[in-house]
């Protein structure tokens, strides 16, 4: 609750008091902050890899980090950066180059990396960690690991703790996970405040390296050596922006804000159930108006895989009231309900939308209502992507790569479908449901396109003999990770990949919150809510990918025709 307070304390601020430098706050003027940061440190927020140059490929650790200076120093967190090592650079325009690892503090878990090429690459300004203030707004940029291929993400939050005394670190609310280890945080002007460091289970605990550590021992760490003992200090200058530190300290009236604020979007949700089954899901409440066909009518979109069943209700001061079920998509994993009558609320989709984010969207402030919760607030963190399908396809449990031109397997996970049905490390997969398998990347896609309980038939060669494999695939196990980024509370959705024109927020969703709309501070539909990915990030789809479904639903129950 403390966590959505001060967020919503940041964006309903025009009447509350201010410590420090006085700044409009409101929603509007907070979002351009947002987005200004964004603009100036973005392209310095970058992927780091432990790269094997003689094998040309990643080997090992896949971490985040922020270059901070023209000639490309690169600061990150030294339970990831070791001195001497070589590492390839991702940035976010694409670009690759490599680095060596330079200085390394483990007692404060801050390391340095040096772009070996000559050149003038992006970068950040560094900033202070020493000025910071309790309640400040903070803004991430880092590549968690939950996604593949790496993307950045942006995460926003607040410094809870300046310096933790125990820890040597900051805390703040900005969401970290495995792959975010040393990725920057900024404060709202673009500079760097501190490096993601750990996290525990509770949401509101991320901590940071502070950046003042980088300049206390500068001299010291632009050396290649891995630091036993502290090295000799430096001299510190002073925040020239700390008198402009802003801090909220006021958050009484933040809830009837939030009332105030969502009380129109919270009309266009509704709660469905599935019957006589306990699932929960939260609808969106859509209308469309096809003159041509003689259609006005008003519908409900939610999340296909939690309402299963043939009966679906939606719950309305405590009493069910039955839906008609018109469409099922379990690709897409949504669901078309109509309603019984026309309702004078629900979002127009009988207009297109546009299906694109640019990157100047990146960091709008979103809105996810709930009928009868308090809503979440977040920021778009990513551009428009397909995720593919991974936790939703069949899961086979083995692992091939190319070894003297031939895929052989080199992994098969005890008590998976591939040891099961008898697939062995050294076989040879020739084929997968008669396609030639000509290498790893192809295996994974065709693999991909399975769900579980689907049978893949495999040609492979043992002892230069082929056989024919038949396997069934089923769903992929939990995590038995005990991790704090895996038990974090309420946890990931069930179904929570294999989407198409999807983007990344940073609200913290429960799975049974997903199917449910989000909105820009201007009231427009951005989306609907998908999915819990992860610890950090929570999955929509895109207002067109919301309304080509239901063009699709409508045409395949012939409600309407979409053929020319």
């Amino acid at each position: 609750m403390r966590t959505k307070l001060i967020m919503m304390g940041l964006l309903l601020a025009g009447t509350s008091s201010l410590l420090h430098a006085q700044m409009d706050l409101k929603p509007e003027a907070l979002q351009r902050k947002i987005q200004a940061c964004i603009a100036k440190s973005y392209a310095a927020s970058v992927f780091i890899a432990d790269y094997d140059t003689v094998a040309k490929r990643n080997n090992g650790q896949l971490f985040s980090g922020v270059v901070v200076s023209k000639d490309g120093i690169v600061l990150t967190a030294a339970h990831v950066g070791k001195t001497g090592k070589i590492y390839k650079i991702l940035f976010p325009d694409g670009k690759e180059t490599i680095a060596i690892g330079m200085g390394r503090i483990q007692r404060f878990d801050a390391a340095v990396l040096k772009i070996t090429k000559p050149g003038s690459w992006p970068y950040a300004e560094m900033g202070w960690s020493s000025s910071l203030k309790v309640n400040e707004p903070c803004l991430s940029i880092a590549f968690p690991g939950s996604f593949s291929p790496p993307r950045p993400v942006i995460r926003f939050g607040y410094v809870a703790n300046p310096l933790d005394a125990r820890r040597r670190t900051i805390r703040t609310t900005c969401l970290m996970e495995p792959g975010d280890s040393g990725g920057p945080v900024f404060d709202l002007y673009g500079r760097v405040i501190g490096l993601h460091s750990n996290i525990t289970v509770e949401l509101e605990n991320n901590y940071e390296v502070p950046i003042d550590v980088f300049r206390k021992y500068w001299s010291a760490f632009m050396k290649q050596q891995d630091y036993t003992e502290l090295p000799q200090e430096e001299v510190i200058p002073v925040d020239p922006l700390a008198h402009r530190r802003v801090s909220f300290s006021d958050i009484s009236g933040v809830e009837k804000n939030l009332a105030d604020t969502e009380l129109k979007l919270k009309k266009l949700t509704v709660q469905l159930a599935a019957v006589p089954d306990t699932s929960r899901a939260v609808g969106t409440i859509v209308k469309f108006k096809d003159l041509k066909n003689n259609l006005n009518s008003t519908y409900i979109v939610s999340k296909n895989s939690l309402l299963p069943g043939s009966v679906i209700a939606m719950i309305v001061d405590g009493k069910t009231q039955p839906l008609k079920v018109i469409y099922r998509d379990q690709e897409k994993d949504l669901l078309l309900l109509e309603m019984d009558k026309v309702t004078k609320v629900g979002i127009d989709l009988s207009t297109r939308s546009k299906d694109t984010l640019a990157f100047g969207d990146l960091g709008k402030v979103l809105i996810s209502p709930h009928p009868r919760n308090e809503g979440k607030i977040s920021v778009l963190g990513t551009l428009r992507f397909n995720l593919p399908g991974l936790y939703s396809t069949g899961y086979l449990g083995s692992r091939i790569e190319m070894e003297n031109g031939r895929n052989v397997v080199k992994l098969v996970q005890e008590k998976s479908p591939a040891s099961n049905f008898g697939l062995k490390i050294g076989d040879e997969v020739l084929s997968i449901n008669g396609i030639a398998v000509s290498s790893p990347e192809q295996f994974i896609k065709e693999i991909q396109k399975t769900k579980p309980n689907d049978v893949i038939n495999l040609i492979t060669k043992r002892d230069g003999t082929e056989n024919k494999i038949a396997i069934k695939l089923t769903r992929r196990p939990n995590s038995t990770s005990t991790h704090a980024a895996e038990r974090f509370t309420d946890g990931k959705s069930d179904r929570r990949d294999g989407f198409k024109h999807a983007f990344v927020h940073d609200g913290k969703l429960k799975p049974a919150e997903c199917g449910g709309p989000l909105f820009d501070l201007q009231g427009n539909f951005v989306g609907i809510n998908m999915a819990r990915y992860s610890r950090t990030s929570s999955i929509a789809i895109t207002a067109a990918e919301v309304r080509s479904f239901v063009l699709e639903a409508l045409d395949a129950s012939q409600k309407i025709s979409t053929s020319k």
